[in-house]
C-alpha cells in the first residue's frame, strides 16, 4: 500500500481546475490589454510633452493629449499591479478598476474634442470589456483565498498574585 504525500502547494483551494483557468485566463487578458493601452499611452504621453517644450505653454490640444496619455498611464499601472495580486490570490478589485479606468480614458479619447490623431481605439476598448467580464467570473473569483479569519480577542485572564485564594 503507497502512501500519498500531497505536495506543499496542493491543497482543497488549488483542486478547482475552472477556477485556475479563469484567473489565468484573466490574467493573460490583464497583462496583453497592459501592453495595448500603454503603447498609446506612452506615446501620447511623449507628443505632449514635446508639444509643450516647442509651444510657450500647454495649449488645449496638447492638454487632452496629455490627460488621455496620463489616463491610460494609471490603467496600465493598475492592471500591472491588480494582476500581480490576482496570481498571489489576493484580490482582483485593482485589476477591475484598471481595465474601468482604461474604458472611460477610451471613451474620452474617441469623444469628439479629441480630433488629433484620428486613431481607432476598439481594440483598446473591447479589451477593456473583455478584463472586465473575465475579471468578474466567479470562476475567478473562486481562486481568491478567503481572508483568514482572526480570532476575535478575548479578555485576559484576571491576575492572581501570589498567597491570594482563587475564587
Amino acid at each position: 500500500m503507497s502512501h500519498y504525500l500531497p505536495a506543499p502547494y496542493e491543497g482543497a483551494a488549488n483542486d478547482d481546475l475552472a477556477a485556475a483557468v479563469g484567473a489565468t485566463l484573466t490574467a493573460t487578458l490583464a497583462l496583453l490589454t497592459a501592453w495595448i493601452v500603454g503603447v498609446p499611452a506612452y506615446d501620447r504621453i511623449r507628443l505632449a510633452v514635446e508639444a509643450g517644450q516647442r509651444e510657450d505653454g500647454f495649449s488645449e490640444s496638447t492638454i487632452q493629449l496629455g490627460g488621455t496619455g496620463l489616463g491610460w498611464a494609471v490603467a496600465v499601472l493598475f492592471l500591472v499591479f491588480g494582476t500581480v495580486s490576482l496570481l498571489r490570490r489576493r484580490a482582483r478589485g485593482g485589476l477591475i478598476f484598471g481595465a474601468v479606468v482604461s474604458l472611460v480614458t477610451t471613451i474620452v479619447a474617441d469623444s469628439p474634442l479629441e480630433t488629433l490623431t484620428g486613431e481607432p481605439h476598439a481594440w483598446l476598448f473591447y479589451s477593456g470589456i473583455a478584463v472586465v467580464i473575465a475579471a468578474l467570473l466567479p470562476a475567478t473569483k473562486r481562486w481568491l483565498r478567503a481572508p483568514a479569519v482572526t480570532p476575535p480577542v478575548l479578555a485576559a485572564p484576571p491576575q492572581l498574585r501570589i498567597g491570594q485564594a482563587r475564587r
